[in-house]
């Protein structure tokens, strides 16, 4: 059964923070339609048939119509495979359980429609949802050749969606437009789903109950990508694992992870870290306990609530999980989420992690205004919902507003978690009074209320995503990581003009590097579609060949440096090509300002910038 969520209320301050927007808006015509589901029509309907493990598979093959220009593809046709089980239904008795092979089928399993999300924690329309949701979906070159035998096996790129570990799924990427990016070049297009909030991150903090149930669906997913992917043409030693906000922060811990290091080769991690405030944290157990009260399971015993939750109807469980609020007021907002276990994350301290793991060339990346779309509502966004400030009460916006926000998030959910109240509080008054120096006491330069909103922009754009980024990227490159860094700097013409000023904000890149204008309707103009393909051909000349190229091939990005005290290099994106530039300034400042906050005394690690950590 696949019920459908009802309208939430309006307790929606500061959602879709580490989201995404993964929700289709039934009533706007502003939004291309999402591939929601549907089965495919007849100019995709030449079957293509795969035998797996499990047994055989009927997709279906489309013509592609390439990002790029005609001497840079390599394919012109696709064959799909969708809603692919990787995994035992997690119903039932399953529910709350770690993940289990898929069993075999007979007959040959329909592959053409794309698998319903798994649960979420709330949305805001209707939508369709099911808890038999671990599935994935395989694009791949029509004339590959294929079978494990095969002389010639292609990359392989593994997608792992955001929405801060609460909702999504692999709807909202599709298959027309990441195929015609990505699988032109030559390159087989793998897309997974993963258990969500409660059902995916529910934990008590006891060996029984240790969570991280979604990372498990993860790595149940890369090993059917190992044990499969040579049926559809793929190389199953030569994987990328490619993740987005939430989806980044999971795909760094799949890197760090025993678990799942050594099931892939390289990484491309965009607008997330886990190192982000938000990625990893135990306040999960708080909120376990409080959800299970929520559905009549109180925290009774280990064992007590998993078999009283397994009883729950779905319809029940998902009533009372929208009761609760999304979000704490805090930089570790996210109320379900992964944390450390002692197994699939076995050590709290990450550097450990970090220095046992095995180096892989990775591919990070952030836009300059990540949380823009929280700060500023955009009429034609569907992020719309996410900020208070309309177009109409924006001049109502100033410093006393904006440091009253930074009071507000900064507090002792953030700092001083293993200090006492005294202590936590001057530590607090330390940190605040810094965050306000360094962010409020700029003067303005022309209109003060987007000179504000700017800062307010930065401000959590910062905190929640940038710093703990370059935290991460820094470290892996000192530890030998072939690191390449970018800043997604572009911004649609029409898009610019709705905002006080110009800003690129949190999944802005969506709409070129996987055809998904998530932030707005638009028709791409030449410029656009520029930087769609440098965004496409860099992303596919690393996925196959460890490093990013510039579209015209003459030179690549710049990879990190490994000794601290040399500079930083960046590479923006823009049109008409990009550029790389060398201790950019604002950068520099940023990150020598929050070095400077980590060290003073209980600091708590707010991005990624601790003792062990650069």
């Amino acid at each position: 059964m696949a019920p459908k969520l009802s309208n939430s209320h309006n307790e929606l301050l500061f959602f879709l923070i580490l989201c995404p927007a993964l929700i289709k808006f039934a009533s706007s015509s502003a939004f291309v339609p999402i591939e929601e589901f549907s089965t495919v029509n007849e100019e995709e309907s030449i079957p293509s048939i795969v035998t797996v493990r499990n047994g055989k598979i009927r997709g279906f093959r489309r013509e592609l119509e390439p990002a790029l220009d005609a001497d840079k593809v390599l394919f012109e046709q696709a064959d799909i495979f969708l809603g692919i089980p990787f995994a035992q239904p997690p119903v039932d008795k399953l529910r709350l359980e770690r993940p289990l092979a898929a069993s075999n089928w007979t007959g040959t399993l329909d592959a053409t429609a794309l698998p319903a999300p798994c649960v979420p924690q709330q949305l805001l329309t209707a939508l369709n949802f099911d808890e038999n949701c671990l599935q994935l979906n395989v694009m791949r070159p029509a004339s590959a050749p294929s079978g494990d035998a095969s002389p010639y096996q292609l990359p392989v790129l593994v997608f792992i969606h955001g929405g801060a570990f609460i909702i999504g799924g692999t709807f909202v990427e599709g298959y027309a437009n990441i195929s015609n990016n990505f699988v032109a070049q030559g390159i087989v297009v793998v897309t997974v789903q993963y258990r969500l909030n409660f059902l995916g991150f529910f934990t008590d903090g006891t060996e029984r109950n240790p969570g991280n149930l979604g990372l498990w669906d993860q790595r149940q997913a890369l090993l059917w990508v190992r044990d499969n992917i040579g049926a559809f043409g793929g190389d199953p030693n030569r994987v990328t694992v490619w993740g987005q906000s939430a989806g980044a922060a999971s795909t760094s811990i799949l890197a760090l992870s025993p678990l799942t290091r050594d099931l892939f080769q390289q990484t491309i991690q965009m607008s997330g870290a886990s190192l982000c405030p938000w990625a990893m944290n135990d306040l999960v157990r708080d909120e376990s306990a409080r959800t299970a009260e929520e559905i009549g399971c109180g925290m009774k015993g280990e064992q007590s609530v998993r078999d009283c939750v397994k009883r729950v109807e779905l319809e029940d469980l998902v009533d009372a999980i929208q009761q609760l609020e999304l979000f704490r007021l805090d930089l570790a907002m996210t109320r379900f989420n992964p944390r450390v276990d002692g197994e699939f994350v076995p050590s709290a301290n990450l550097s450990v992690l970090f220095r046992t793991a095995p180096p892989k060339p990775t591919l990070m990346g952030f836009t300059p205004h990540e949380a823009l779309f929280l700060t500023i509502q955009n009429p034609n966004s569907l992020l719309s919902f996410a900020s208070p400030l309309t177009v109409s009460n924006l001049s109502e916006f100033g410093r006393d507003r904006f440091v009253k926000i930074i009071q507000r998030i900064v507090h002792l959910e953030s700092i001083g978690r293993n200090a006492n109240v005294r202590e936590a509080e001057e530590e607090k008054r330390q940190i605040l009074e810094e965050l306000i120096q360094f962010y409020a006491s700029e003067p303005p330069t022309n209109n003060d209320t987007a000179h504000w909103l700017k800062r307010y922009t930065l401000f959590l754009s910062d905190a929640l995503f940038i710093m703990p980024i370059l935290a991460e990227a820094r470290l892996k490159a000192e530890l030998g990581w072939p690191v390449f860094l970018h800043q997604f700097d572009h911004v649609n013409k029409g898009h610019a003009k709705l905002l006080p000023f110009p800003g690129v904000a949190h999944t802005a890149e969506y709409a070129f590097t996987l055809g998904v204008p998530l932030l707005g309707n638009y028709a791409l103009d030449e410029e656009d579609k520029r930087v769609r393909a440098t965004m496409a051909h860099a992303y596919g000349t690393f996925v196959k060949n460890g490093v990013p190229n510039t579209l015209n091939g003459e030179t690549n990005w710049p990879r990190l440096g490994s000794d601290r005290r040399r500079s930083l290099q960046l590479t923006r994106i823009k049109y008409p090509n990009p550029v790389t530039e060398t201790e950019p300034t604002d950068v520099a400042e940023k990150l020598k300002f929050w070095r400077k906050l980590s060290t003073l005394k209980g600091y708590g690690g707010m991005t990624g910038f601790t003792k062990e950590l650069p």
